[in-house]
């Protein structure tokens, strides 16, 4: 039986290789080496779960957020629900133009914690005004593009 940091290690390898980034030693464990993985311009804050929704945190972004500033990056916070890959990130990393291209659903206003169900996180949302959620295709063929 695969323990929960064996499966997250081969969670954070897989979301590495998609966005050609490597993964960080330590898995960000380092005061000074924080995130998950990184390429040259984000620096990703995986998380995993292999039950069928996720609860995301505001404080979690926020965090995600303040790693990367380390780092001198943008940060992109990476979801794999049961393999399947979902990003969330900054509105201002994109520009209106790539923006509109996602077609987001609508707006999501989450004061401390919502939980993603794969119903609701099959849309692209603006949450808070603030962050997008996106799908992998979406995100591998509009923001790393």
């Amino acid at each position: 039986m695969k323990t929960k940091r064996k499966v997250g290690d081969e969670s954070e390898k897989r979301g590495a290789k998609k966005v050609g980034g490597k993964k960080v030693k330590g898995s960000g464990c380092l005061w000074y080496n924080r995130g998950d993985y990184e390429t040259d311009r984000f620096v990703y804050q995986n998380k995993f779960t292999s039950k069928d929704f996720y609860v995301l945190t505001i404080s979690d972004l926020e965090k995600a957020k303040k790693d990367s500033i380390s780092k001198n990056k943008d940060f992109i916070f990476s979801i794999d629900i049961q393999g399947d890959f979902y990003y969330i990130f900054e509105r201002c990393i994109v520009n209106d133009k790539v923006e509109s291209s996602f077609k987001l659903n609508d707006r999501m206003e989450v004061t401390k914690q919502v939980k993603l169900t794969k119903d609701i996180i099959q849309k692209n949302w603006l949450i808070n005004d603030k962050y997008i959620l996106i799908s992998e295709h979406e995100f591998l063929n509009g923001v790393i593009k």
